[in-house]
């Protein structure tokens, strides 16, 4: 399938022919196969006089699915005994969450994909793990528990310390294995866990406890910037008091975005801007109109995926605000898009871009 062909490449090099070429066929033969398979999914498009054996002049016009509907509808392409993998969001603002559907296809996609793009930006192979989160195997329904294994799994034969017991994290016990390591001469390539996790029970006891630690590996989070939002903590403000308490270089400080439904990670180089692999496309559209916006301009980010084949996520727009930047490579070396995460969209900007979109949604499907 063109989706495996596009995974041969290395995620961030120049586009020429050949590769959008190949990202638009694999694109539109996944949006076939759902169209074919996926009732739910052909009902939305002819409800958007959309067919996808039909292409259209731009991947901009291509329709888009809101993240809300995985909330409320069950999407699958393949036979539900083909699927390998079920997973849910760990928290939504709504209290309900997203269910995805990964079959061995898509689930091999998944790690190929997000393995190549951490290698880009982690040196962490064959290195002990601290993960700020629980141990995979406890519950292996939850979305982040599955970045949590692929992640963890990169360590090999190394240790890996799972640090979340029963939602409790003892920033104490972090310190102490820590400094178990450093004292035997182990060598820690990673710690890892979510935004805000890392913040209330990392950064800031130790903080309050005057403790810096010296450390040459990589730190790597991602999601809870709601909450961060919430405290009015800004990321500039986040990356100072990590650095107060971590004394380490900078860049080796990693900002992840991505979500349930993604099977990509969007990564922060050194310079802060998120990297987009060759078999993904970001749009931004406007909160109101929903048309492309140029680059600069805020709005709601829009995600092309090629990778997912038993859900018809293809095409995805999030509740998360952004801006593409402008067409030049970045400094850091890595060609490709780029783009930046502003915040999460709340109030009036949510009820614009994601639940009236969602209800849209559900009117055309149950039509």
């Amino acid at each position: 399938m063109k989706a495996d062909e596009i995974l041969d490449y290395e995620p961030f090099i120049n586009g020429d022919n050949k590769t959008e070429g190949l990202f638009i066929d694999a694109l539109y033969e996944e949006m076939i196969f759902h169209y074919k398979n996926s009732e739910t999914y052909r009902k939305f498009c002819i409800g958007r006089n959309f067919n996808p054996c039909e292409k259209t002049k731009s991947y901009e016009d291509l329709p888009y699915i809101p993240i809300q509907l995985f909330k409320t509808k069950k999407l699958l392409s393949v036979p539900e005994n083909q699927i390998v993998d079920v997973r849910k969001s760990s928290s939504t603002s709504t209290g309900s969450p997203s269910m995805v559907y990964r079959d061995k296809i898509t689930l091999d996609r998944y790690y190929r994909s997000r393995n190549k793009i951490f290698d880009q930006f982690i040196n962490d192979r064959e290195k002990i793990h601290f993960c700020l989160g629980e141990n995979p195997g406890l519950d292996k329904t939850i979305s982040r528990n599955l970045v949590n294994s692929l992640i963890g799994d990169r360590a090999g034969t190394s240790e890996q310390h799972y640090l979340m017991n029963n939602e409790n994290l003892d920033w104490k016990e972090f310190i102490d294995k820590f400094e178990h390591c450093i004292k035997t001469g182990k060598k820690i390539g990673l710690i890892y866990g979510g935004t805000a996790i890392l913040y209330l029970h990392i950064i800031k006891p130790l903080m309050a406890n005057n403790i810096r630690l010296k450390y040459d590996g990589y730190i790597a989070h991602g999601g809870g910037w709601k909450k961060m939002q919430n405290m009015q903590v800004s990321k500039s403000e986040f990356l100072k008091e990590l650095l107060t308490v971590f004394d380490m270089p900078g860049t080796n400080i990693v900002d992840m975005y991505g979500f349930s439904e993604s099977n990509s990670m969007f990564i922060d180089c050194e310079y802060g801007n998120k990297h987009v692999p060759v078999w993904n496309k970001v749009i931004i559209r406007d909160c109101n109109t929903f048309k492309p916006l140029e680059e600069s301009k805020e709005g709601i980010i829009q995600i092309l995926d090629v990778l997912p084949h038993s859900y018809p996520g293809n095409s995805l727009i999030t509740d998360d605000i952004g801006y593409l930047c402008k067409k030049e490579k970045c400094r850091c070396g890595r060609a490709g898009q780029l783009f930046k995460v502003v915040k999460r969209a709340n109030g009036s900007e949510a009820k614009g871009c994601g639940d009236m979109l969602a209800d849209l949604m559900e009117r055309k499907i149950d039509k």
